[in-house]
């Protein structure tokens, strides 16, 4: 799917444009993965900040226990992703693996 100029999107039918926005919508629902834990609680605290709404913990509650669960749809996935390719699965209980030199240090 190319790009489309502003005449061609103008000069087609609400059927046709409808199709394309479903067809770019599903192309990025591939390549786009659910926020994590982290970013869902980040932008739940940041999104009340600015509309002035008072901080309240049980929407920060509510945001972690979302993002807890796409965490865990973003594991799931990869490990179905390698016993696809026929690798090992990884141990979730390592948070971070050292593999050169220069990160030995940080």
């Amino acid at each position: 799917m190319g790009k489309h100029t502003k005449e061609q999107l103008d000069n087609m039918s609400d059927e046709e444009l409808f199709k394309l926005l479903d067809e770019r919508s599903n192309e990025l629902n591939e390549c786009s993965r659910p926020l994590g834990r982290y970013h869902t609680k980040l932008y739940t605290a940041t999104s009340d900040f600015i509309c002035g709404n008072e901080f309240d913990s049980d929407r920060i509650d509510k945001a972690s226990e979302i993002g807890s669960e796409n965490d865990k749809m973003v594991n799931d996935k990869i490990i179905d992703t390698m016993f696809e390719n026929d690798l090992k699965e990884p141990n979730l209980n390592v948070k971070n693996i050292k593999t050169h030199r220069s990160q030995w240090f940080d």
